[in-house]
């Protein structure tokens, strides 16, 4: 999303774990502009973002099986 330096599915999965709109845009420096995008976008592409979500929400031993090269924090 441009100004703000998160993804799309970033603001709308913290769309999704906020009380509300309100509170996010509160408690960060998005616009309400940015968050209206970012869920216009999601309704456009439902699937696509649920997929990027997921794929973020994976655990970290699922990350260590696939990238064992890479260093995780611990």
């Amino acid at each position: 999303m441009i100004g703000s330096g998160l993804d799309v599915w970033e603001i709308v999965q913290m769309v999704d774990e906020y009380e509300s709109i309100a509170q996010l845009i509160a408690d960060t420096q998005l616009t309400d502009r940015q968050v209206a995008l970012a869920l216009a976008y999601r309704d456009s592409y439902p699937d696509d973002v649920a997929d990027v979500i997921a794929e973020n929400r994976r655990p970290v031993e699922e990350w260590r099986e696939l990238y064992p090269f890479v260093r995780f924090g611990s």
